[in-house]
């Protein structure tokens, strides 16, 4: 049931890609609420949350365990481009990694100080 959906993730990769471009990241940053055609919902929460990013990998890895071929992986390899954008958005400090900026925070009520947070602690945990 995962493979059918393989094909709407690689559909929207290149809204996804465009979306971490014009936030300054590599890779392909997922949005949360979208219509079948993958652009986004109006929303000033949508394009900055980030607890999504990690879903397409786990797909494509429980696809993979199940299917168990190598052509599995190279067909989930461009859907895996949400890796990028987290090894880019975890920014490296003095004091380790913290996650960059925008970010929205899970619970969705700080939006307002998307500019400014970092390292919420369901992000991190997650």
């Amino acid at each position: 049931m995962l493979e059918r959906s393989r094909g709407w993730y690689a559909a929207i990769l290149p809204a996804a890609i465009e979306t971490a471009r014009l936030q300054g990241y590599r890779g392909a940053r997922w949005p949360k609420m979208v219509g079948p055609d993958g652009r986004e919902g109006p929303s000033p929460i949508g394009p900055f949350l980030i607890w999504q990013q990690p879903h397409p990998i786990a797909l494509a890895e429980l696809v993979r365990c199940a299917i168990g071929s190598p052509e599995t992986v190279q067909r989930y390899a461009d859907v895996v481009r949400s890796a990028e954008f987290m090894a880019d958005f975890a920014v490296q400090t003095d004091w380790g990694y913290q996650l960059g900026r925008p970010l929205v925070p899970a619970q969705e009520s700080f939006w307002s100080l998307r500019p400014t947070v970092t390292n919420p602690t369901f992000e991190l945990a997650y």
